[in-house]
């Protein structure tokens, strides 16, 4: 099932960038919370996951 992300997403959201991108650095928690919070609380921004 396809729908718009939520906040409690950021953990799997961040397991699946480290899949795909394993090289890349580790965002620090609360930085990703934040920058995560501001998309998802942006108007015109809609984020979409698919959950199982």
């Amino acid at each position: 099932m396809i729908r718009l992300a939520i906040r409690e997403d950021l953990k799997g959201v961040l397991a699946l960038y480290k899949e795909l991108r394993p090289h890349d650095v580790e965002l620090e928690a609360q930085f990703a919370r934040t920058k995560w919070g501001e998309l998802i609380d942006e108007p015109t921004m809609l984020l979409s996951v698919i959950a199982n």
